[in-house]
């Protein structure tokens, strides 16, 4: 065998293997950008479930069912760490989050709890 028959060869090796990082490269970004579209609709399912259950709770939150009352019992303790951090309270009337100290509410003009 030759030096030329031996560059020959080395080449061909090379072509080959470059062939085969190529093909794997694809598949790897196949597999990502599916990964990708899947946690997509993963997250699409995440989101309409959430519609459901918030409008579930909207609508069930005085007539609550009991399987359901530890749920909502987190929710509304939720609901009253996020109101307290923001520094806000709810208008009895109209449910607007008002500034702690606001005498009346903003949107409706009802009286507000004194501080």
């Amino acid at each position: 065998m030759n030096l030329f028959d031996t560059l020959e060869k080395v080449g061909d090796t090379i072509t080959t293997q470059g062939q085969e990082v190529v093909k794997k490269a694809k598949e790897v970004t196949e597999n990502v950008k599916l990964n990708a579209q899947i946690r997509e609709q993963e997250n699409k399912l995440k989101d309409a479930y959430a519609v459901i259950g918030k409008l579930y709770y909207e609508e069930n939150r005085d007539a609550q069912e009991e399987k359901y009352a530890d749920a909502f019992k987190t929710i509304e303790q939720i609901i009253e760490k996020i109101i307290e951090l923001k520094g806000t309270q709810t208008c009895e009337n109209c449910g607007t989050q008002v500034d702690k100290d606001a005498v009346y509410c903003s949107k409706c003009g009802s009286r507000c709890q004194a501080p």
